[in-house]
């Protein structure tokens, strides 16, 4: 573990992740989820919490559900109620001590879930919401504006429909148990996750008409897709969600374009910038 002066914080060496229970672990390890939806009361000066802890089981299969896993619980401890913790105390990476609570809590503007305290509003369906609100906003400005000619009224409804109806079904795998699953044995989920946001951040705060922003926050859909979906059945992303570049991944052509998740939603998107936009193709 590093501290980083930059933002006041203490970061994983490289190969490690960081885990729920507060530490840095590799990959293989990095396997933890809550179990339980809250703290426990501080008694004694101590709460406690349950942690999943699922290990991965290679299914060796040729496609998503590439992994099954094996779970445990065990109790997990934090100090409270005393005068003399501080911040370093706190288990949780985006928790501070509140000296009025006597509790380790999320730092503001950020959400207890059962992946810690998080930047999203939670970690099954936030992020995907809001990355299709922003992506679809930043289509309806441009027809709006008539900057466009190859977007009507016509070919915008159909790419809202289409965008609405496949978030529903993602958004949907992602609530699921294939989606939980997932998200527990990730190796990286939490810095992903927060890495995710950051780069919203970034890419919402251009110009609503910037189509280098939009091509960006298309990717990021692609990529949370990838980051939630990755394990479940017709994904059509590949065993390792380390791998930013999904070379496990399916292929995407014309010939699987409504095969996966993966394909149909960068069929679209290929359409929406060589048909449309008339711009450079897409980079998966």
């Amino acid at each position: 573990m590093t501290y980083d002066s930059s933002s006041n914080s203490c970061t994983c060496d490289s190969g490690f992740y960081m885990t729920v229970v507060g530490d840095c672990r590799p990959a293989s390890e990095n396997v933890l989820t809550w179990w339980d939806d809250s703290w426990g009361s501080c008694t004694g000066g101590w709460r406690h919490r349950k942690v999943n802890s699922c290990a991965r089981e290679d299914k060796g299969s040729t496609s998503a559900p590439w992994w099954s896993r094996d779970c445990f619980r065990f109790k997990f401890s934090e100090k409270c109620n005393d005068a003399s913790l501080t911040n370093a105390d706190c288990t949780d990476w985006f928790a501070e001590y509140n000296s009025g609570s006597g509790l380790c809590e999320c730092k503001s503007g950020y959400t207890m879930t059962e992946k810690g305290c998080t930047s999203w509003n939670n970690v099954k369906n936030d992020a995907g919401d809001r990355l299709m609100v922003e992506i679809q906003a930043r289509l309806t400005h441009i027809h709006s504006t008539g900057t466009l000619s190859t977007i009507n009224d016509k070919r915008l409804a159909a790419f809202e429909r289409f965008f609405d109806n496949m978030e529903k079904k993602a958004i949907n795998k992602a609530k699921s148990g294939c989606g939980k699953r997932g998200r527990s044995i990730h190796s990286d989920f939490i810095g992903a996750h927060e890495s995710l946001y950051a780069d919203f951040q970034t890419q919402s705060a251009e110009d609503i008409g910037d189509y280098d922003a939009l091509r960006e926050l298309v990717y990021l859909y692609n990529h949370w897709q990838q980051l939630l979906l990755w394990n479940c059945p017709s994904s059509g992303y590949g065993n390792d969600p380390l791998d930013a570049t999904d070379a496990t991944g399916e292929t995407c052509t014309n010939a699987n374009k409504k095969a996966t998740f993966k394909c149909r939603i960068q069929f679209q998107f290929d359409i929406l910038f060589d048909r449309v936009f008339k711009q450079n193709t897409l980079e998966w």
